[in-house]
């Protein structure tokens, strides 16, 4: 049976996420509901030229919510330079933090990611 997602929210879609173990970088999580749900919030606010809503979340320590924002505005939107580096800065934050809530794979990922993210500076 299928996840219901019953709140469109940035914060509440990150939290049943986490709860069901669906992550950022995971590539079997790229196709639930609950991904897709999170793109399409943050592709809704990038699309009309709004960072805000989602960048609120650059500090928010539980439920990887931190880690979601700065990913998602990485890939999915154009942020200025500013906040471009406050989300490699959550990412990096994440990364020594809280890194016991993510996978092997999931830490590989991101620290390749934030590799990358760093050369196109």
């Amino acid at each position: 049976m299928a996840a219901q997602f019953k709140n469109s929210s940035f914060f509440y879609t990150c939290k049943e996420n986490y709860f069901l173990s669906i992550l950022p970088a995971d590539p079997q999580s790229r196709n639930k509901d609950g991904y897709k749900a999170l793109v399409k919030i943050a592709r809704t606010y990038f699309s009309a030229d709004l960072y805000e809503p989602i960048a609120q979340y650059l500090t928010e320590g539980r439920y990887l919510v931190k880690l979601w924002s700065a990913y998602l505005t990485l890939e999915y939107g154009s942020p200025d330079s500013e906040l471009r580096e406050s989300c490699i800065e959550a990412i990096e934050s994440t990364l020594s933090k809280s890194a016991h809530e993510l996978s092997a794979e999931q830490n590989e990922f991101f620290q390749a990611y934030l590799q990358k993210s760093l050369k196109t500076a």
